[in-house]
């Protein structure tokens, strides 16, 4: 019995079924994983950015409430130490009734003052008396740039909170205007307590609840058409009233917070130029802005 010669054509048209049958499902299955992983991507991206979100929220709320608790606590401590019937109003009522002159007096006043400036923790203490006249100051305090908000006060007497600032040593304090006396007469004085920053305030702002190599809060607010950092920032320690950027930036998170928004701020550029995502909360009774960011 005659073979029939072997058919090339024949060989090859089996061999490239045989290879279709193989990479065809392959080719399915790839398919159908890589559509699988863009949906699971891209939901567990949303789930991640908004997760990303609520920590922001929460760490901002959070932080903002403590600042705002602290700054508090410093405007009653300086109410109570000199708004009603305090051991100061006494001294200072009669040293101002004996022309001045009495140095005994004014050296209890002092010594009674440094001793409560150290135990509250003030950086200094400066006091004015009623036509708004230096009388003595306690530690690094100088009232020269509040006289007209003393002179309101001594007119309309409440608390009043002196925003963040550089003294003349270069150090960033903030502090509280207090009239001296009691509710129901008219102010001896004004007492002028002062704050360093960076004794508890930025500890406060800059901390964060868990490890981090991105995440940062800090303050700022509008000063005309500028953004001031009013705390250290992460990638630069010295920004705390130093750094100043247009307002009209037009991405940056703190600048678009000065202008109004506020809560979470998506597609922005922080003061490094990278893309961050940022929310931004307004701390009462100050004109301040609480941010936090992360890469």
């Amino acid at each position: 019995t005659a073979i029939a010669p072997h058919s090339p054509a024949r060989s090859t048209g089996s061999t490239r079924r045989q290879w279709l049958r193989f990479v065809l499902p392959l080719l399915a299955i790839s398919l159908v994983i890589a559509a699988l992983g863009a949906v699971g991507y891209r939901y567990l991206g949303g789930e991640i950015r908004r997760e990303t979100h609520r920590t922001l929220a929460v760490i901002t709320e959070q932080k903002r409430q403590q600042v705002e608790a602290w700054l508090g606590e410093a405007r009653i401590d300086a109410d109570l130490a000199f708004f009603g019937h305090s051991q100061l109003e006494v001294l200072f009522d009669q040293w101002a009734k004996g022309g001045r002159k009495d140095d005994a007096s004014l050296v209890r006043m002092k010594s009674l003052m440094e001793a409560m400036a150290k135990a509250r923790g003030w950086a200094g203490l400066a006091v004015v008396d009623a036509e708004a006249n230096p009388a003595f100051v306690v530690g690094d305090a100088d009232v020269r740039n509040h006289a007209a908000l003393i002179r309101d006060i001594l007119k309309r007497p409440r608390v009043e909170f002196v925003d963040l600032h550089r003294d003349a040593s270069g150090n960033v304090q903030y502090g509280v205007l207090t009239p001296i006396g009691s509710p129901d007469m008219v102010p001896l004085g004004v007492a002028y307590v002062t704050l360093r920053a960076d004794k508890a305030l930025n500890t406060l702002v800059e901390s964060w609840p868990v490890p981090t190599r991105t995440a940062e809060t800090y303050l700022v607010r509008r000063d005309e058409e500028g953004v001031s950092f009013l705390t250290p920032l992460r990638f630069k320690r010295d920004a705390a009233l130093t750094l100043t950027l247009p307002l009209s930036t037009p991405d940056m998170p703190a600048a678009r917070a000065a202008r109004g928004e506020r809560g979470i701020i998506e597609g922005g550029r922080d003061y490094r130029r990278v893309p961050v995502l940022a929310y931004a909360s307004a701390v009462a009774a100050t004109p301040s802005l609480m941010i936090a960011e992360i890469d």
